[in-house]
């Protein structure tokens, strides 16, 4: 069924004739659904905190606990998709993150449930996110893994089309809490199609932690924590930024609509960009937009209106997909030089990038707790998110090398 959709859509000219369907198009169709799901609910949490009159300091350190939780559960969940596969393990992160949302729902009468939250959710992302690298990491063809990874972004953007204006109209109607509950049936349904074939790695895999040095891929490990950091920025501090300042009175549906408005401009890009991280350009694609992109955080700040947030997304959703694709092409295709090491490799990364976001949201708490929130307390954490973009280019992936020219 998934198939004969996908074709009708994408039409017969596209690759999903000459690759293996089944593998990939369920990664793809289960992606746009949980990205249609979590673009209803996660994008609105920060700001939905702050509704329920949680101060910034106090919602700041919520994402830290989020990932400290995702810290200490980054190589017990590299055992969980050792033992049971990605595709299980995928499975597991959607049901604790529908018990999240179910908190979420309950937090404005149990506010004890604060902090259980907050650690379930840290948990939820570091299951799915370290599932979902091992997963695609694996099924990708190396040489056509741009173009590949080109459809998974395009699917996940697809879905964050209609999630956002959708959520936000819930919840400017009814409440907040209706767009939680829609978000859970939707999680529900991205559970199907993980459902529908067999794993694609061998399960009960004993790890050898010891077999991989952190010290031997540390350029990686750099790398991909300051990534971390710019996407933290990026999807938790500019969509509170822009309801606790610029759209205090209905943030819901007017950030709802600029982000799906946005996404139109990623999945156009994207299909580009994934052909010319195919024929080695990755790197100077990459390296431009992450400059684009740290003088994009600097102007978040001096965003006074609709259209100033609008235009900052519409050029956000464009240059992350520019450096975003071919930096995850580089480092699953450095997931495949280390043979048998594919789940450790990834564990060690997520590990390094998970703490250092825990510090960074400590350290904004801490900022949060000292000083008046304001559009100056924001400045300093885009200017952060500005350097980390930058010290991205720190990575040294070998797939990201210009082809040399043979005589």
């Amino acid at each position: 069924m998934f198939k004969k959709v996908l074709y009708a859509a994408l039409g017969d000219r596209y690759r999903f004739r000459h690759i293996t369907f089944d593998e990939l198009a369920e990664l793809y169709t289960s992606t746009m659904l949980r990205s249609m799901a979590m673009s209803m609910s996660g994008i609105f949490v920060p700001i939905f905190l702050f509704d329920l009159n949680y101060p910034i300091w106090q919602i700041m350190f919520f994402y830290c606990i989020v990932f400290l939780a995702s810290f200490l559960f980054s190589f017990p969940a590299a055992k969980l998709v050792g033992n049971i596969g990605p595709k299980h393990s995928m499975l597991i992160s959607y049901f604790v993150q529908i018990a999240v949302l179910f908190g979420l729902i309950q937090l404005e009468s149990l506010p004890e449930l604060f902090y259980p939250v907050a650690f379930g959710l840290g948990v939820a992302n570091i299951i799915f996110f370290t599932s979902f690298h091992i997963n695609f990491s694996k099924v990708k063809h190396r040489r056509s893994s741009g173009n590949e990874l080109g459809w998974v972004y395009i699917m996940e953007r697809v879905g964050g089309v209609l999630g956002p204006v959708l959520g936000g109209l819930l919840a400017m109607i009814f409440a907040p809490s209706y767009t939680f509950a829609v978000s859970i049936s939707l999680l529900l349904f991205a559970a199907v199609p993980l459902l529908l074939t067999k794993e694609v790695m061998k399960t009960h895999q004993k790890l050898n932690f010891a077999k991989l040095r952190a010290k031997n891929i540390r350029s990686d490990t750099q790398a991909y924590s300051f990534f971390a950091i710019d996407a933290a920025v990026s999807m938790t501090i500019w969509p509170l930024f822009v309801g606790a300042v610029i759209f205090k009175d209905n943030p819901y549906f007017l950030f709802g609509t600029i982000m799906s408005i946005s996404v139109v401009v990623s999945v156009v890009i994207a299909r580009m960009v994934g052909k010319v991280v195919d024929n080695r350009q990755g790197r100077l694609l990459m390296r431009f937009n992450l400059v684009v992109n740290a003088l994009l955080h600097l102007f978040r700040p001096f965003s006074f209106g609709y259209a100033s947030a609008l235009s900052i997304n519409m050029v956000n959703d464009g240059v992350t997909a520019g450096y975003r694709m071919p930096f995850l092409k580089g480092m699953y295709s450095s997931a495949d030089d280390h043979p048998g090491s594919r789940i450790v490799y990834i564990a060690i990364m997520e590990a390094h990038a998970t703490f250092v976001r825990m510090a960074f949201f400590g350290l904004a708490a801490l900022l949060a707790y000292s000083m008046t929130t304001s559009r100056l307390y924001f400045g300093i954490l885009f200017a952060v998110g500005a350097v980390a973009s930058l010290l991205v280019m720190v990575e040294r992936f070998p797939a990201l090398n210009k082809r040399r020219r043979q005589a």
